[in-house]
């Protein structure tokens, strides 16, 4: 019965053509993302022939969040949000094609950071274009069902991935992924995003360096929003450094096998579409901040445990529910901020929010390669696992989710009054 309702909120979200559109293109290119990620890290530690490779492809990815972010976020604000969906997927085709034709890491790394480039005008456009086509009170089954299909996405690509790498080689990954932008670019062309009203006049004397200035002045001025996007960049000290803790964690101290890791992955896969189904159908019931919290305050007890983890089985299992950590925290957090943030400063905060997180990230990764070569990977795993529960504690006690409750619980019934 419950499986049945939650089908029914997610069919009728896609009656609606317009996210109809953009969830098709968006399942395509998160399938073809999914299978490729296993194929760069694998063909990076193949050409670098070590794991610090792999901390130099995670640079690649989180520098240009940090240099661009900001910036984008303004022309997220001030330009068509369609065209720069449907622009930023076209461009991130081609790159991935011409990555089958490279064999050089230092080319790797710079088109890395060129699609990285069209990432950062893509998700605050994507975040603005939800809210606009899916009324408010779909906003969390919305977010949900590009959750599902992505985790689902995840669930099945790294399987294929290690399958494909192996026969293949890893440029036939790229050569999948650059096909599945270059389609979900297709899909979007179609979508009618509805426009906003903004004063002509007042965007027209606004320089970006002014307009930037005015969305981390917004930031500053709301306490709620604030407090949620320092707990998200603090956070990030701690998680940025994961990813590659991950690799050497199953390819040195597990000694397991790229198979394994796929599947490690794929576990991880299934915990995201499960986590994605129970947010879809339950998630509205909670508080957005208390799940933010609670949900690191468990990813960080699941890495501390991890550590102690010799039977392939209870790994799996461990990483089924860091997996499913992941996806509460990732559709309550972006939930919270669509809703709390004013439309026409969503494009700026969405950018300044994941430029601090990258830059978090950034510092984090510089920091675990440090600890686990002083302490070790196990040893570190326990440290960041038990700061991320310290933080949580932290933050609960701060008592900033009541506050946020009772912020979102005022926007949703103004604008329940203003849909009437």
């Amino acid at each position: 019965m419950i499986e049945r309702n939650c089908m029914k909120d997610f069919l009728k979200l896609l009656k609606n053509p317009n996210y109809l559109l953009l969830w098709l293109g968006q399942s395509v290119s998160d399938l073809g993302s999914s299978i490729n990620y296993i194929g760069l890290i694998w063909y990076v530690m193949e050409l670098s022939g070590a794991a610090s490779g792999v901390g130099g492809l995670f640079i690649a990815l989180t520098l240009p969040s940090i240099l661009v972010g900001p910036w984008a976020g303004v022309l997220v604000d001030r330009f068509n949000k369609k065209a720069i969906i449907v622009a930023t997927d076209v461009i991130r085709g081609l790159i991935a094609l011409a990555m089958v034709m490279t064999t050089d890491i230092t080319t790797i790394y710079f088109l890395v950071i060129l699609n990285g480039i069209a990432q950062v005008f893509f998700s605050p456009a994507i975040n603005v274009a939800i809210p606009r086509i899916v009324d408010g009170k779909d906003l969390m089954t919305a977010n949900s069902l590009f959750s599902t299909t992505s985790s689902a996405a995840t669930l099945i690509g790294p399987a294929i991935g290690g399958v494909l790498i192996a026969l293949h080689g890893a440029k036939a990954l790229f050569l999948i992924n650059g096909i599945s932008f270059l389609m979900s670019a297709f899909s979007e062309l179609w979508i009618t995003i509805p426009k906003q009203e903004v004063s002509k006049a007042k965007e027209e004397k606004s320089s970006m360096v002014s307009e930037m200035k005015l969305g981390l002045e917004y930031i500053n001025k709301h306490e709620i929003v604030k407090f949620v996007i320092i707990f998200f960049a603090v956070s990030m000290l701690a998680l940025g450094g994961l990813p590659i803790l991950n690799i050497i964690l199953v390819k040195e101290v597990f000694q397991f096998s790229a198979e394994t890791f796929g599947l490690l992955m794929s576990f991880s896969g299934v915990g995201f579409l499960v986590a994605s189904f129970c947010m879809g159908k339950w998630g509205k019931k909670f508080s957005e901040l208390k799940l933010i919290i609670a949900g690191v305050a468990v990813y960080g007890l699941l890495y501390a445990l991890l550590a102690f983890q010799q039977n392939i089985l209870l790994i799996s299992l461990m990483f089924f529910f860091v997996g499913f950590a992941i996806v509460v925290v990732d559709i309550a957090y972006g939930t919270y901020l669509q809703v709390a943030v004013e439309d026409k400063m969503r494009g700026r905060v969405f950018s300044i929010d994941i430029a601090l997180g990258n830059v978090a990230a950034l510092i984090s990764i510089a920091l675990v390669g440090v600890m686990s070569d002083v302490f070790g990977v196990r040893t570190t795993l326990v440290v960041i696992g038990l700061a991320l529960c310290v933080h949580a504690i932290v933050a609960t006690r701060l008592g900033g989710y009541n506050r946020g409750n009772g912020l979102l619980k005022r926007i949703r019934v103004n604008n329940a009054v203003k849909e009437k």
